[in-house]
Parts: C-alpha cells; sequence; structure tokens
C-alpha cells in the first residue's frame, strides 16, 4: 500500500528539493537530498489509509476559582489539596490560594467546563454543589 499511494508518489509531496552531495563507488551510487514536503498531503493520505492517527485534539481548559467549605481538619486539607493535584481526572494543575478554618480556596485548570469540573469534584470528594458559576464554584464536604 506504501508503495503504490505513497513512494510512487512521492514527486507530489515535494515542493521543493536540494542536491547536497552525491558520490560514486564501484556499483553504489548516493546522493544527499534536503526536501521540503507538503506535510498535509503526506499526513492525509497516510490518515486516509489508516496508517496513522488523526492528531488528537486536547481538551480546552477552563480556569476556575475553587472554594471548599467543610475542612475540620488540617490532615484533611492535606489530603484534599493531594487530591486536587494527583487523582482526580480532568484537573490539570490546582494552586492553593487560601486555608482557613474550615474553607480552603484553589485556582484550578480543568478540562472541559466549570459544570464538567464541578461534578467530578462532586464526586471524587463527596461534595454538595452550593454555588456555580462561569468562573466560580462553591463545593461543602459532606
Amino acid at each position: 500500500i506504501l508503495s503504490e499511494r505513497i513512494y510512487d508518489r512521492a514527486e507530489e509531496y515535494t515542493q521543493d528539493f536540494r542536491m547536497l552531495f552525491e558520490i560514486s563507488d564501484q556499483d553504489i551510487y548516493s546522493v544527499t537530498v534536503r526536501t521540503t514536503v507538503f506535510s498535509d498531503r503526506i499526513r492525509n493520505d497516510l490518515q486516509e489509509l489508516a496508517l496513522i492517527n488523526p492528531p488528537v485534539q486536547n481538551p480546552s481548559v477552563t480556569l476556575l476559582f475553587l472554594t471548599i467549605r467543610g475542612i475540620r481538619t488540617y490532615s484533611a486539607y492535606i489530603r484534599l489539596r493531594g487530591m486536587l493535584k494527583e487523582r482526580i481526572p480532568g484537573i490539570r494543575e490546582a494552586v492553593p490560594r487560601e486555608a482557613s478554618w474550615g474553607l480552603a480556596r484553589f485556582d484550578i485548570a480543568a478540562e472541559g467546563t466549570v459544570a464538567v469540573a464541578a461534578e467530578r469534584l462532586r464526586e471524587k470528594l463527596g461534595a454538595d454543589i452550593q454555588h456555580q458559576g462561569d468562573r466560580f464554584l462553591e463545593l461543602s464536604l459532606r
């Protein structure tokens, strides 16, 4: 398939080329060439042949302000902070902004919308959604 659909049509993918070096040694002739190709054409044809996968689109990232209420101990806060940073799918980054008795605030970078992030956090943290807006979310631990 490669020979028929790609190699035999190499001139269609070549924008320009320049011969850099050539050498002949008895039965062997070697050439070094610098070539500029139309990568989109090659990529599309390889995808059409199912030899490569289409590029994966990164989901959009939403920046939101998260407030969590109902934190009873310092160890609960540490556990919560660790979960936000490492264990919740779709949460790319969680930066602590404030921690006081019973409450913590974080800046969150989450994949998708605030509603999607809210549902993931509610489920993983065992929390209730108190308030939700375009850029903020407030949860209360159970």
